[in-house]
């Protein structure tokens, strides 16, 4: 398998093409295509997965979703999308809205997703994400204002990441992969 990422002058993952080796075929086939935009802020505003069709030979859109933010840059809602393949429309499978003040945070999700573990929590040294799939997925780390200061691409079903020398707080995991996106509040000790 290899892969293409292509990033903004910014820094911002736009996008992501895979590709499987076909003995068949000798070449190398289209697996998963992903492509993210962002506002003029640098905010994460749109995703969309596409998987690689042998019938169709092109990709075929599995999932969106959409991020909103307000006047300081917090996120405030996320919608995902997955397609229907009977009707090939895009049916909202999760939505999420986030409050912000100046000493909580809350979010309100409509329909959980359990497709990947993060532990422990808190976290004083390493922390582990699991995603129970040997599948390419990334891995985001925002602040608690919003602020990107993680990335990292890998293929597998599990990760490690060192976070002794990150501040005591609150942060946000934001994990992607060809069928989901979902995010979790994790305490820095």
């Amino acid at each position: 398998m290899y892969w293409v990422d292509t990033y903004d002058v910014n820094g911002n993952h736009i996008e992501h093409y895979s590709y499987d080796w076909s003995s068949e075929s000798n070449d190398w086939i289209g697996n998963l295509y992903w492509i993210d935009t962002y506002d003029l802020n640098g905010n994460h505003i749109e995703h969309y997965s596409y998987d690689w069709s042998l019938d169709s030979n092109d990709w075929v859109g599995t999932y969106h979703m959409v991020e909103t933010y307000d006047v300081n840059g917090n996120i405030t809602g996320r919608i995902e999308y997955v397609r229907d393949s009977e009707t090939n429309e895009w049916m909202i499978e999760n939505k999420y809205e986030v409050y912000w003040s100046e000493l909580t945070t809350s979010i309100g999700v409509s329909q959980a997703s359990a497709n990947f573990l993060i532990y422990p929590n808190p976290v004083s040294d390493f922390l582990n994400i699991e995603t129970g799939n040997a599948e390419i997925f990334s891995l985001e780390i925002y602040s608690f204002n919003g602020q990107l200061i993680f990335r990292k691409n890998k293929e597998g079903s599990s990760m490690q990441i060192d976070l002794s020398s990150f501040q005591k707080g609150i942060y946000f995991i934001t994990v992607r992969s060809r069928d989901y996106v979902g995010t979790e509040k994790i305490i820095k000790l």
